[in-house]
């Protein structure tokens, strides 16, 4: 199994980090719903991942490994519900 996401650091944003989601498949998973649409991280077809200052980095990664999911219902970040 691969892994959901990568983090380098920005070439051409000086001291922001680019994420690159890695999905199969043609709809969102839950890492590129979290960054884009819960953290909203714009997009860049430049260095084709989502571009996130620090901080942002370190809520993405906590609130991924803490199982959260972006829910485009109720517009809220949260624990996955089983």
């Amino acid at each position: 199994m691969t892994a959901a996401y990568t983090i380098t650091p920005a070439r051409y944003s000086k001291g922001n980090f680019i994420v690159q989601t890695h999905n199969e498949g043609p709809w969102k998973g839950r890492a590129e719903r979290l960054i884009m649409d819960g953290l909203k991280c714009r997009y860049t077809g430049r260095e084709r991942g989502f571009v996130a200052s620090a901080a942002k980095v370190r809520k993405f990664e906590a609130a991924f490994a803490a199982g959260w999911d972006f829910d485009f219902m109720t517009r809220a970040n949260g624990p996955v519900a089983a």
